[in-house]
Order: C-alpha cells, then sequence, then structure tokens
C-alpha cells in the first residue's frame, strides 16, 4: 500500500514537523510511502530520513502527475486539500486531510465541497475540530493530538553543542525565557514579547528573550529589536533539544493556535510555559497546574508570569515537573496508531495496519472506485463545476 504525504507550506513549521515524526514512525509497517513538499528545509530533513521518496512541488496541479498508482493521499496543510482532492478524482484515491491552524478554511462552495469530499478528516485539537463542525455540520473530525519525542529531538542534536555560547557574551549567564515559533506576528504575537523586553531592558536586565525561527516577519523584527540588547533573534536551529535545555521558561504569546506543538515539546524538557488561552493550548495546559495562562494580548498578565517565574524557582520546578509528566502523554506511538486507524476507515484495505495485524503482507483487495476515476486536470474543473463549484484552484486555508 502506497501512501503519499503532501505539505505546500513555503517553510518549516510545526506541522511539517509533525509529519517527518508519522512518516517516521510508519518506517517499519511494510507500507509504501512518498512525500511531496513545497519547503525546501522540509525536503531534506525528509532525505536525511533515507527510507520516503521526496519531490518538490509547488502547487496541487504540480503535484498530481507524482500521485499516479498512490493508494491514499494525506493533505498535511491547509492547500494540499486540493491535491488529495485531485488524486482522488483522478487516481481513485482516498484522500485523508489534517486541519491544524485555529481558523476556519475559506467559506467558497470550492473549498466546502473539497472538505466533504475527504475520507478522512483530522483536528490536531477539539478546538480546531469545533471550527470545522461550525463551518459545516456535515464535517466529523477526529481528534488526533499530536505526538513528541524528545529523545528524537536529542539525538539530532550535535553532540556537546552549548546553546547559550551562540548567544552575545553579555547573555550567555541571563535568565533565559524563549520562544519556539515561525516569526509571524498576525499568528503568534510575537511584538507582545518586545513590548516586554522594553519595560524589563533596565528593572530586569537578567533576563533575556531568546525567540527561535523563521518566517515572514524576520526583517521587521530585526529593525523593530535593534535597540533592545536584551532579544535575541537566532533563526531556526537544528540543534533545538540544546536550546530546549539552555532556556530557563518557554512564553507562547499566540493569537491564533491549533494545539501547539513546540509548547509540548517545550515541556517534554520540563520547561515552564507562559501561554495565552486561544485555540488548543488549554487543552495542553492547565493553568497553575502545568503552567501559566494568560488572556490574549495582555501584555501585562504576560509580563507579570515570566517575571513570577524568574523569581520563584520552586515553581519553576513544580510546574517543570507537572508539564514534563503532562507532555509524555502526546506520543508519536499514539499519533501513529491513530492515523493508521483513520487511513482504515477511509480505505477498508488499511485495516491490517490499524488492527496490528502482520504489517509486510497487506491482503489483495480491489480498490474501491470512485465515480470520478480516471478524469484529466481539465475535466476535473468540469467535474468541480456541476458541483456548484468554481473551476479556479485558490487557496482552501
Amino acid at each position: 500500500m502506497h501512501i503519499a504525504h503532501v505539505s505546500h507550506a513555503r517553510e518549516f513549521r510545526g506541522g511539517d514537523r509533525q509529519m517527518l515524526l508519522l512518516i517516521d514512525a510508519l518506517r517499519d509497517r511494510g507500507l509504501h510511502q512518498s512525500a511531496l513538499v513545497r519547503s525546501p528545509e522540509t525536503a531534506k530533513r525528509l532525505r536525511r530520513l533515507g527510507h520516503v521518496a521526496v519531490r518538490e512541488a509547488r502547487s496541487p496541479l504540480s503535484a498530481l502527475r507524482a500521485l499516479r498508482g498512490v493508494d491514499l493521499c494525506h493533505a498535511h496543510c491547509g492547500r494540499a486539500v486540493q491535491t488529495a482532492t485531485l488524486a482522488k478524482l483522478r487516481y481513485g484515491a482516498a484522500s485523508v486531510v489534517t486541519r491544524r491552524i485555529a481558523r476556519a478554511p475559506k467559506r467558497g462552495p470550492i473549498t466546502r465541497w473539497m472538505y466533504r469530499r475527504t475520507d478522512g478528516l483530522a483536528a490536531v485539537s477539539t478546538a480546531v475540530a469545533g471550527l470545522l463542525r461550525d463551518y459545516d455540520s456535515a464535517l466529523r473530525p477526529r481528534v488526533i493530538l499530536d505526538g513528541v519525542s524528545v529523545d528524537a529531538l536529542i539525538a539530532e542534536a550535535r553532540p556537546a553543542f552549548n546553546a547559550r555560547s551562540a548567544l552575545p557574551p553579555h547573555a550567555r549567564d541571563r535568565f533565559l525565557v524563549g520562544h519556539i515559533a515561525a516569526l509571524d506576528d498576525a499568528d503568534k504575537g510575537q511584538r507582545m514579547i518586545f513590548d516586554i523586553a522594553a519595560r524589563l531592558l533596565l528593572s530586569k536586565p537578567e533576563i533575556h528573550f531568546v525567540l527561535i525561527g523563521e518566517g515572514s516577519d524576520r526583517e521587521a523584527f530585526e529593525r523593530e529589536t535593534v535597540c533592545l540588547p536584551n532579544v535575541s533573534l537566532v533563526g531556526w536551529q537544528d540543534d533545538i533539544a540544546a536550546w530546549y535545555q539552555a532556556l530557563d521558561i518557554v512564553v507562547a504569546p499566540s493569537r491564533r493556535e491549533g494545539l501547539g506543538s513546540a509548547i509540548i515539546e517545550a515541556m517534554g524538557f520540563g520547561l515552564p510555559v507562559v501561554a495565552t488561552r486561544t485555540g488548543g493550548i488549554p487543552q495542553i495546559i492547565a493553568d497553575r497546574r502545568h503552567g501559566l495562562l494568560v488572556d490574549v494580548d495582555d501584555t501585562q498578565a504576560l509580563q507579570d508570569g515570566v517575571e513570577r517565574l524568574q523569581a520563584d524557582a520552586a515553581l519553576r520546578a513544580r510546574l517543570g515537573d507537572a508539564a514534563r509528566q503532562r507532555a509524555g502523554k502526546y506520543t508519536v506511538d499514539q499519533m501513529t496508531a491513530d492515523y493508521l486507524a483513520l487511513y482504515a476507515a477511509a480505505d477498508k484495505r488499511f485495516e491490517p495496519w490499524a488492527t496490528h495485524l502482520p504489517r509486510a503482507s497487506a491482503p489483495n483487495q480491489k480498490r474501491h472506485k470512485i465515480p470520478a476515476a480516471g478524469k484529466t486536470p481539465s475535466q476535473l474543473s468540469s467535474e468541480m463545476s456541476r458541483n456548484g463549484t468554481s473551476s479556479s484552484l485558490r487557496s482552501t486555508s
């Protein structure tokens, strides 16, 4: 059985990391896997795995030819829903979609029609599942939580690398407040961190903020922090485990967050987190039990949380221990089992893998045909048009 994993995300972010973890976990299951991705960083990391065929595909139509012969197409981002739909219509492949972001899909008829055509729909949190049901009551998403592996992150790190040594000399012995996310203030709220850094520059010089990640706001952030010596923008780091080990706490001032896999990773390293009550974050963190929660855009509350944790080592230790235990529930094994069950619901030929029968030999069952199989891309537009949808393929995010 052949699974094609598809992501048209421009940058390597949490969704692509989860896709890599799933692909690697399926390595020994006797399933043939391929991946079609847009991000060069994602392609590089996939090739490093060494057991999956990788092709770079910038758009759904450019990916379609590579999907000939696949049994199931798993869309790992919003735009890839189009790719999975085309693979289903053209080749009869089962389609599975993971919805990761804390906003509803676009409300145009073509997008709604595509989501209704999926054979399996996953949401990474109860919050995202609720948004999908509100978007279209006909949708039946399954909640499949992200998995994290602290051991895998440690294995990726360079031996004996000390992340603090990569910081400016004046910051190496400071209390480090980390933030791990794409540099995108609209979703991740990083400018709240800069506001707090400006307030604490003179009153709390021992606190230093470290932002790990890349994104569309990188150049703007560099300009805005030029006069903030207590802020370091270190870009994306392959040795992320070394950075988690170097940090004292983590802040996540997100405005929208589907679940927050980087938050779970930080918790897995025993780091207390100050985060906003949005999307799937309250599903991860119980306030004052596994971390501290504040309201969205409440800069003062976020600052109070940072200062409280900096001043109270016992509180840091208690929350960090509880966070580590909580993160232990988000395993790659459980995520993989849940996706295999979803694959089996989408196509019965995957049932042996979902029920833990012998992994290397699946029964030779006839492919489930669908009415539109065998159509060319130009005919697909007509098919969509007859279903009351636009013939153009727009973003479905």
